[in-house]
């Protein structure tokens, strides 16, 4: 019986790779361009399509700045001039967590993207996600010191969501307690928030206690 010896005979596809757009190919090679750092394909792409700095191109549907600023400072070159074609009010787009790019930089520990992202839309530290925590919170819970006092100086109390207050605030005081930044949460003016007893207790001093035993 004679065998089939047709090198070129049909095999099956993966329906996974049968049906790829050509979107999807461009979002592809905007992704390689922002890992990269490569500015000068980045900036082409972008020339066809100059909204798609808002799409979702990352593994977890992240914007391209959102992805890039969490490279380090290694790309703050690529950062800067992303940063200089986006519309400023376009900095505080969103990821699928309610996550501004001020996040991923203060996760990063990337204070030159945070200062940089900060100086072109003063909002940002206030923004929150939808936790309901600020980039402040970021910064602490990764341990970033100088990164959380700057931000501490740019994070409005006054502001939705009263980053200081209540249970963000709860949230910043147990973070600086775990990695040992209560010292710089220690403000000239206390945050008081109302407890079960419907009285009005210094913030500080209640995490304090409550928190002591990580600190002994």
């Amino acid at each position: 019986m004679a065998q089939n010896t047709d090198e070129y005979a049909s095999v099956s596809i993966p329906s996974s790779l049968q049906r790829i757009s050509s979107s999807e190919f461009y979002y592809l090679e905007l992704y390689k361009a922002v890992l990269n750092g490569d500015w000068e394909s980045a900036s082409k792409l972008l020339a066809d399509d100059p909204k798609s700095f808002s799409a979702p191109i990352g593994t977890d549907d992240s914007p391209m700045l959102h992805i890039a600023v969490e490279l380090g400072e290694a790309r703050m070159g690529f950062v800067e001039k992303l940063v200089e074609f986006m519309p400023s009010e376009a900095l505080a787009l969103r990821d699928s967590d309610g996550a501004t790019a001020l996040f991923n930089a203060a996760r990063a520990g990337n204070i030159k993207a945070v200062k940089l992202l900060v100086k072109n839309n003063p909002s940002l530290p206030n923004i929150c996600n939808h936790g309901y925590l600020v980039p402040l919170h970021s910064a602490l819970r990764y341990g970033h010191k100088e990164l959380t006092l700057y931000l501490l100086s740019v994070t409005r109390d006054n502001e939705h969501p009263y980053p200081f207050s209540n249970s963000p605030g709860s949230e910043l005081l147990r973070r600086a307690l775990m990695v040992g930044f209560h010292g710089e949460l220690y403000l000239p003016s206390p945050i008081y928030f109302i407890d079960m007893n419907s009285c009005r207790v210094p913030m500080y001093n209640f995490i304090i206690c409550r928190y002591s035993i990580f600190i002994l």
